[in-house]
């Protein structure tokens, strides 16, 4: 979707110099076609007004231009950290057509990153103060930019509904790039629905709209011409489709349309895979990857980095202010011991008021005991924060090591004609469990890192257990498969209860993987639940090697336990520390009941509510 841009309010000539505000404004102009030039005299501009200019309105423009900037350039945590600063100038200094432009920034980058609910959150407060302060002219964009984030969360009754308000309002205003923008939206709406012939129509209306009123921005006029191109390639209209989507590629060439360019090399390739031409449609497969590998490693990775480094700053910031004090503390007592020793030599005959200063000396002394201990905690503290990061890092590549192997060597094979496209389709269906497995491997560590370090609010939800089980046996059917296990599930929870589903199925998937990866071939694995008066307990059995009694103790540690499965598979010994952390979330517990060469039993117990 085309996350759509409020428009800016008071000109920064009116609070700003004239060096400033000229500056500001070229960084307006260029930021679509050479948004890494723009960024460049952003952060020029924001250096500029901290030196020299002393006004806070000025201050938060120039921030929120710097965090429109960073955004352009994908590093969104920069974009959000500014936009927020901003915020907070805007607010004290009744900047509302500002607060609603970084408001709606703030949303779309957190839509860039896939967290929709903030997106909704940010978004949705942009729309107050809009209605609350009469910004009429701000509400369509905010309207369409919401009907996007309804769209990503498959929710798509409320995605119709704004996006009919959106087109409403630009309708009235005469505002033909917001009606351009808010057509394209519903367009795709419809598509996701798989109602084409309808999607066709607002796409193409869209399109003409921009054309009629010679709108000419490049990321809407491709977005357009890829949503007609897909909306054919649904309709069967092939030839008609590898045009527009050939014309769409060309128009989005360009580093700062990175998102729509893997789109269009996307849909590209299923065409000329319909056509039968594998040189062309692997050509544009391989752009695919490409871009994948780009965005991925500009966004994903560095935002991973960036909350784990960010924290470990943020604590030995805190670590070093508590040093300092404990230093002032030491210098206060050396001072007061030479105070008491003074005392002593001038009152030596006042015995009682000499052992008075001496004990407070003593109580002085012991307290700066008690600091050293905290500091030296402290320091244990932030090593280990160090070494849970860098298994954080382990774990991560030891998920996609396996999956980009496989494919690399593939593709070698396919690119040599070693390997014809059809012995390549058994190969690419375990490459693609691979990756899947390793995708959810990484969500549960990501899921566990932002409960970690940025606070965790558990989302509660009804659950159907008999549907939460298929979900969790279809997982891992492949893996039993392969080793001829037998799985039994038995749910004995008959009701719909409320409590957090995700964590539910990290940590009994997590379970069942364990499971299964210590069982031998054509042995037994068993996954059930019960009612035990306000809790509910789940039980993840198997017939496997079981736990030597030495292991047990250190199982759910820290220090990380890991050992290869029957069949050589390998781990990374997270999985049961980030289950007994995330349950404990919930109010959760998680134990252990094993004997080697027996199997073994993990119990979780779980609080729960009546929906």
């Amino acid at each position: 979707m085309l996350w759509c841009h409020t428009t800016h309010g008071q000109y920064l000539n009116e609070i700003c110099n004239e060096q400033v505000s000229k500056r500001d404004s070229l960084i307006r102009e260029i930021l679509y076609v050479r948004p890494k030039e723009a960024l460049e005299l952003a952060r020029e501009n924001h250096k500029a007004v901290q030196r020299q200019y002393d006004n806070d309105k000025c201050k938060g423009r120039v921030l929120l231009t710097l965090g429109l900037a960073e955004q352009y350039t994908n590093d969104l945590v920069k974009s959000v950290e500014y936009l927020k600063q901003a915020n907070t100038i805007f607010e004290s200094e009744a900047m509302y057509e500002a607060l609603v432009e970084s408001h709606n920034l703030i949303g779309g980058s957190f839509y860039k990153t896939g967290q929709i609910d903030l997106t909704i959150k940010s978004t949705q407060k942009a729309l107050e103060v809009a209605q609350i302060h009469g910004l009429t002219d701000k509400i369509p964009v905010l309207y369409n930019n919401l009907a996007g984030a309804y769209k990503e969360l498959n929710q798509f009754e409320a995605a119709l509904k704004y996006a009919n308000l959106a087109i409403e309002e630009v309708a009235d205003q005469k505002d033909f790039t917001g009606l351009m923008y808010a057509y394209s939206t519903k367009g795709e709406i419809l598509l996701s629905l798989e109602q084409y012939d309808s999607a066709l129509y607002f796409m193409e209306q869209a399109y003409n709209t921009g054309n009629l009123h010679n709108l000419h921005i490049d990321y809407s006029e491709a977005f357009c011409l890829y949503g007609i191109a897909v909306n054919h390639f649904y309709l069967g209209n092939t030839d008609l489709a590898m045009s527009l989507g050939n014309k769409a590629y060309q128009i989005a060439n360009k580093d700062h349309m990175v998102f729509i360019q893997r789109d269009i090399a996307l849909l590209m390739s299923q065409l000329w895979h319909r056509i039968g031409n594998i040189d062309s449609a692997f050509f544009y497969q391989s752009r695919v990857l490409e871009i994948d590998d780009k965005i991925q490693s500009k966004e994903k990775t560095s935002q991973l980095n960036n909350i784990i480094f960010r924290e470990q700053e943020e604590k030995m910031e805190r670590q070093i202010v508590k040093t300092k004090k404990q230093q002032n503390i030491s210098i206060v007592g050396a001072i007061v011991a030479f105070a008491l020793i003074c005392l002593l030599l001038l009152f030596v005959m006042v015995n009682k008021k000499i052992r008075s200063l001496y004990q407070q000396l003593k109580a002085q002394k012991e307290t700066i005991e008690v600091y050293n201990h905290q500091l030296a905690a402290q320091r244990d503290e932030l090593d280990n924060l160090n070494q849970l990061k860098d298994r954080m890092f382990s774990a991560v590549i030891h998920d996609f090591k396996t999956p980009i192997n496989t494919l690399e060597s593939m593709l070698n094979l396919l690119i040599k004609k070693h390997m014809s496209p059809d012995e390549a389709v058994p190969v690419s269906k375990k490459l693609l469990q691979s990756v899947q497995q390793s995708k959810a491997s990484i969500n549960n560590i990501i899921t566990w890192i932002k409960s970690h370090f940025q606070g965790f609010n558990p989302q509660k939800e009804p659950i159907d257990c008999d549907s939460l089980f298929n979900e969790i046996k279809i997982y891992h059917a492949s893996p039993a498969k392969e080793k001829r296990l037998t799985v039994d599930v038995e749910n004995g929870v008959d009701i719909l209860f409320t409590s957090d589903r995700e964590i539910l199925f990290i940590v009994l998937n997590n379970l069942m993987s364990n499971a299964i990866k210590f069982t031998n071939r054509n042995g037994e694995v068993s996954l059930k639940s019960r009612i035990d008066g306000e809790t509910i307990i789940f039980e993840v059995s198997d017939t496997g090697i079981g736990i030597p009694a030495d292991a047990l103790k250190k199982l759910f540690g820290v220090s990380n336990y890991s050992t290869a499965g029957t069949a050589l598979e390998k781990g990374t010994g997270l999985g049961l520390l980030i289950c007994r952390e995330l349950l404990e979330k919930i109010g959760g517990t998680i134990s252990v009941e094993s004997e080697t060469g027996k199997g073994s039993t993990f119990r979780v117990v779980v609080p729960f509510e009546n929906s």
